[in-house]
């Protein structure tokens, strides 16, 4: 998104122009939030400072900064890369390579029926043993899961939409296993 489009957001949030100078260490005047905001961008940041600097003051990374300028400035950066893993936040890298793998696992479960293979196996969740009040709560998730899919449904968020459904078919089918029981 443009730096602009950028800065805006964090604006959104509630912050003041004076705020997101303080938060660049005062390596961005107040003065050129507003400008930016605006859409009054003239060139790229005149230095390595000012970049970090308003990277910090948005709480993003110093290359979506310049990737922020770019696009503001209407030069394609695009990537080889897949749009899901352009929308992975920069935190990502703090997972754990244990967490790492769990998302690559979910991620590789979607994608593999998605293209019309065999889902991954799946293990059995045993219910039986929940006390009567998390029973309920397990019927509760699978409604509001249900409720959560159609609503990304209608908002075209398909992939979400199918990581949903699937979580719902899966806790349904464990409730429903335990009633045929």
């Amino acid at each position: 998104m443009p730096i602009a489009e950028l800065v805006r957001q964090k604006l959104a949030t509630g912050l003041t122009l004076r705020q997101l100078q303080e938060r660049s260490g005062g390596s961005v005047p107040y003065q050129t939030f507003g400008k930016i905001s605006k859409g009054e961008v003239k060139g790229w940041p005149k230095s390595r400072e000012v970049i970090e600097g308003t990277a910090h003051a948005l709480g993003v990374d110093a290359r979506e900064v310049v990737l922020s300028y770019a696009t503001q400035f209407q030069i394609d950066v695009s990537e080889d890369r897949s749009l899901l893993a352009s929308m992975l936040p920069a935190s990502t890298g703090t997972l754990t390579i244990e967490q790492a793998q769990a998302v690559a696992e979910l991620i590789r479960a979607f994608t593999t029926s998605a293209v019309g293979a065999s889902p991954a196996p799946t293990s059995v969740i045993d219910i039986s043993t929940f006390s009567t009040a998390e029973r309920r709560q397990v019927t509760g998730l699978v409604s509001e899961l249900g409720d959560r899919t159609q609503a990304a449904q209608a908002e075209g968020l398909t992939g979400v939409a199918a990581v949903l459904a699937l979580l719902q078919s899966t806790l349904a089918s464990a409730v429903q296993g335990l009633e045929g029981s």
